[in-house]
């Protein structure tokens, strides 16, 4: 017959009668009393305190608050990637309602439909941050048209993406952020805002987004412009952006560009403001491009699903404010690293 296991309370103090009533002739607790002791059996166990017992729950507490939940992420949490692996930094910048949100949750969609410009979904710290963000533009949202929830004010939020060339099978990480319009309005308004905009600094690429639908309106077409620049010209001036920094303008909104009447017109006022850019930047920041986009065009449209962005995209991931070339002196120290530290290395 097998042995029955019976959980006894043992005291050497005379004339305790633990075992009996299960109390402590002193009146300590059990896990306390120097003199009480657990058997099994008969066998002595080791008792835990309860300073003990209370340090192993809290260390199993702040074990499971330290697991990413999969939101956003903040700075710190952000400088964990950064230091582990060679990662794109892309920033998004624009004013309120501009499309910089949208432009995310569509480029997400498109790789949960598949491989997508040369690259598939190879991992991500934040698929809870881009099914949030996703969520208002999909059908169980139950809105009646499709939209994107606007960013809120505060610190800045960082989305996580890891993908893998379909050519060489590397893997390359990106980090994006995610910031209000209302925190760039502040930094096209004052120079001291602009440098304490520090992230600015580490960027590979910045994307400045532009509503073509406010730039097709007659009326509102020049305070678009001037606000959005402005932006770029503030990171600029103050030193933030940095010369070797991508630069992006994204003319984004072009499926309503496309619906209005004048659109030959509106079309040359968007190559007056290119014409604007290269003219002010290009002497100091040489790797200026502009895209067309349509990150989720209005149905009925002529443009498809994340229109234009296939062009930006294998752009972020191949493109870096550290090349190689720039480290002459230990290229080959630099071309095979895998974290982010190792650049110093170079």
């Amino acid at each position: 017959m097998a042995e029955i296991d019976i959980m006894l309370w043992k005291c050497n103090q005379p004339g305790c009668k633990v075992a009996v009533d299960g109390k402590c002739l002193e009146g300590f607790p059990l896990t306390d009393c120097t003199h009480v002791e657990k058997t099994i059996n008969g066998q002595p166990q080791q008792v835990k305190k309860q300073n003990e017992v209370k340090e192993e729950i809290q260390s199993a507490v702040s074990e499971f608050e330290s697991v990413h939940l999969a939101e956003p992420l903040d700075e710190e949490s952000c400088r964990k990637i950064l230091s582990g692996s060679i990662t794109r930094v892309v920033i998004l910048a624009g004013q309120v309602n501009c499309g910089k949100t949208t432009f995310l949750s569509s480029l997400f969609e498109l790789f949960l439909l598949g491989e997508f410009a040369g690259y598939r979904f190879s991992g991500s710290d934040t698929l809870i941050g881009f099914e949030r963000r996703c969520h208002y533009a999909r059908i169980a949202s139950e809105g009646e048209t499709e939209n994107t929830e606007r960013t809120k004010q505060g610190k800045a939020e960082f989305l996580h993406l890891k993908v893998q060339d379909l050519m060489d099978f590397g893997n390359t990480d990106i980090v994006f952020t995610d910031i209000s319009g209302e925190n760039f309005e502040r930094l096209s308004n004052s120079t001291e805002e602009c440098k304490k905009f520090t992230i600015a600094k580490r960027a590979d690429h910045f994307i400045l987004f532009l509503d073509s639908d406010l730039l097709s309106e007659k009326a509102k077409r020049h305070m678009a412009k001037i606000n959005g620049l402005s932006i770029l010209s503030g990171l600029i001036d103050s030193g933030m952006l940095t010369r070797d920094v991508h630069i992006g303008v994204v003319f984004s909104r072009w499926d309503k560009l496309m619906e209005k009447p004048d659109r030959e017109k509106n079309i040359s006022f968007i190559e007056t403001i290119k014409n604007d850019v290269l003219e002010k930047f290009l002497p100091t920041h040489s790797n200026i491009n502009f895209y067309q986009v349509a990150s989720r065009p209005e149905t009925p449209s002529e443009l498809p699903f994340g229109y234009g962005i296939q062009e930006i995209f294998p752009r972020l991931v191949k493109n870096s404010k550290y090349q190689i070339d720039d480290y002459k002196s230990e290229p080959k120290t630099f071309q095979n690293a895998k974290r982010e530290f190792s650049r110093f290395l170079a």
